[in-house]
């Protein structure tokens, strides 16, 4: 760039690659108004159009572009701002240098999301999928919300059967089969079944499991549970005696999903829970009451088989 100023008392302009600019004359010395920045390559030229040639001086500063460098966020010409190539580059300062990002690939169905990964903003190809960690289709992978997302409740159809309980997470729980499994003995009376005493729930899984392994009889209660392949799932159990109340506790919504599937006479299901060597615990799906002490003889009575699985 250039400041100038002449010392004339005659009108004088300066001529920038053709064009005339004028200068002041009310003073010997008076600078422009503002500066004249000019170019590499600008012709500057003086002219005098009122009479003969009169002399102007003028003075300003020559500028390289490594003027700066060192200066505080200058760069020199190693560390210059590269001239992009294709629609939508992008540039970027890593710290050291400039980095080219090169435009993404755009597509009406999926287009990309800019982010900054590892210190550098970075095109990715979206993953449709459930964002919400609280529901049931959670799928950590993706980065956009498709609206797939699924939170389950009491009565939901899921996973091979009807949801009869959700835990504090709402994405575990129990599912009751939709159908009785028939109408059988609970098995063994005179024999008792080591650890096949859980009434919680989250026990009937091991009652089932303690009493395949102590009680050889086939067809029994908790055979035909464990042998279950309902709607395609083979990990089904004989409820624990609170699980089997959560079904008692879920039978309106399950007969609003499905019509009643439940025994109505002699309505008496089997828990996983045994009372001794001779008794085991059952449920009146009618009235809910459970009974327990005693129970009822394991190998005397047949009762109704309703098999759950968790979730």
């Amino acid at each position: 760039s250039s400041r100038n100023s002449r010392t004339s008392s005659t009108n004088a302009f300066l001529t920038v690659n053709g064009t005339e600019i004028a200068l002041p004359s009310e003073s010997p010395t008076f600078p422009t108004l503002e500066p004249l920045v000019t170019q590499a390559g600008d012709i500057i030229s003086y002219s005098s159009p009122g009479g003969s040639p009169n002399y102007v001086h003028f003075s300003g500063y020559l500028v390289d572009e490594n003027y700066f460098a060192g200066c505080g966020g200058g760069s020199s010409s190693s560390n210059a701002l590269p001239n992009g190539t294709n629609v939508g580059e992008m540039m970027f300062w890593d710290g050291t240098n400039w980095v080219d990002v090169a435009p993404p690939t755009v597509t009406n169905t999926d287009p990309p999301s800019l982010m900054f990964v590892n210190g550098a903003p970075t095109w990715l190809v979206p993953v449709l999928g459930c964002t919400d960690s609280l529901s049931i289709d959670y799928s950590a992978s993706a980065t956009i919300d498709d609206g797939s997302c699924n939170y389950i409740s009491i009565g939901s159809i899921y996973q091979g059967g009807i949801v009869i309980w959700i835990d504090s997470t709402g994405k575990h729980g129990l599912i009751a089969d939709f159908q009785d499994l028939g109408k059988v003995e609970w098995g063994c009376s005179g024999t008792l079944i080591s650890g096949a005493d859980g009434t919680a729930i989250g026990t009937g899984a091991q009652n089932t499991i303690d009493i395949e392994a102590g009680c050889t009889t086939t067809g029994i209660a908790a055979d035909l549970c464990a042998n279950s392949q309902a709607q395609g799932y083979f990990d089904w159990f004989l409820p624990s005696i609170d699980e089997l109340n959560l079904i008692y506790l879920a039978k309106p919504v399950i007969n609003l999903a499905l019509g009643n599937t439940f025994a109505n006479s002699y309505p008496y299901y089997w828990a996983s829970t045994e009372q001794n060597s001779i008794n085991a615990y059952y449920l009146n799906m009618d009235n809910g009451m459970i009974y327990s002490n005693p129970g009822i003889d394991k190998s005397a009575y047949t009762l109704h088989v309703r098999a759950v699985r968790a979730f």
